[in-house]
């Protein structure tokens, strides 16, 4: 997950129909990097800026 590409996950979601295309990927692959990584207070502190995993407007 940490090296997808957010068009891409984006176009799984959209190919599987209404109830997950509403997702957004965009920050999909940050955070699973952060992850893998154990870098969980960094992983939070995004977390913290994300709004259902979307940056915050």
């Amino acid at each position: 997950m940490s090296k997808a590409k957010a068009d891409n996950l984006k176009k799984i979601l959209d190919e599987a129909g209404p109830k997950f295309n509403i997702h957004d990927p965009a920050t999909w692959s940050k955070q699973a990097a952060l992850a893998a990584k154990g870098s969980w207070d960094e992983l939070k502190k995004l977390q913290d800026v994300l709004n259902a995993g979307k940056t915050k407007k």
